[in-house]
């Protein structure tokens, strides 16, 4: 998941995988991982996502928010009751036994008494590795504002170090050598690098999401798509024009 904030410009939120991580050690990625068999439980009964002409199962909407949850300490969720974003004192105790097995996800959406954000989150990006990779993996990318208050920190397991980003600065280290940016997650961030504030990235995700033809139409053949939000941002389309690629598993 795209964590976004302005700080004052727009910056993503990044974590870098675990040096002995089988997938992508020591990149910078993300908060994101696979899709567990209980996400379907966590999901709400009332599908709440941006209208938008491909189907995103519900169960990949939970995924991005329990692994934004257990990897950065950020819970996109409001209150059942009042409908306020959760309460964060109570999140590091919740992380905590999320990661430790004493709780299951579903278990803590009902203990914390909340409903997760889903209507936060726009899909931002499909990639899926190529045929004939020793692992393939079909992963969706979602971007969402940054709530404030939240721990925004990495956990020491499958990832060790994280850092606030502008887009373009990270692009920058990756083309020096100074972090390992993987190919979607470089091709996402060429495609946003143009935005200044996030509300001005959110608004166009959404629109680019909700417009037709399909931004699925918008896409390298061997990897996936990208919403084409260049005209809007007058930045480069992701996967098109970029200075550099490095060959990697993704």
């Amino acid at each position: 998941m795209l964590l976004c904030r302005d700080a004052p410009q727009l910056e993503v939120f990044l974590l870098q995988r675990n040096l002995g991580s089988v997938f992508a050690a020591g990149a910078h990625v993300f908060p994101g991982g696979a899709v567990d068999d209980e996400d379907d439980l966590a999901a709400p009964r009332v599908r709440a996502m941006p209208p938008g002409p491909a189907e995103v199962p519900d169960r990949f909407l939970v995924a991005a928010i329990r692994e934004a949850f257990e990897e950065a300490g950020v819970l996109l969720a409001r209150d059942t009751r009042t409908g306020a974003p959760v309460d964060t004192a109570r999140l590091a105790a919740a992380r905590d036994a999320l990661r430790r097995g004493r709780r299951t996800f579903p278990e803590l959406v009902d203990e914390l008494g909340v409903r997760l954000d889903l209507d936060a989150l726009t899909p931002m990006a499909r990639f899926v590795t190529p045929p004939g990779a020793p692992r393939r993996y079909d992963t969706w990318f979602f971007v969402a504002a940054a709530p404030a208050g939240h721990q925004y920190r990495h956990d020491e397991d499958e990832t060790v170090a994280s850092v606030w980003m502008r887009p373009d600065v990270a692009l920058g280290a990756d083309r020096r050598g100074e972090v390992w940016l993987v190919e979607p997650t470089r091709w996402t961030l060429e495609a946003i690098a143009a935005f200044a504030r996030s509300d001005d990235l959110l608004r166009a995700a959404r629109v680019a999401w909700a417009a037709h033809p399909s931004p699925v139409t918008a896409h390298d053949a061997r990897r996936g798509w990208v919403l084409p939000l260049a005209r809007a941002s007058r930045a480069p389309v992701a996967g098109v024009g970029a200075a550099r690629r490095r060959k990697t598993p993704a």
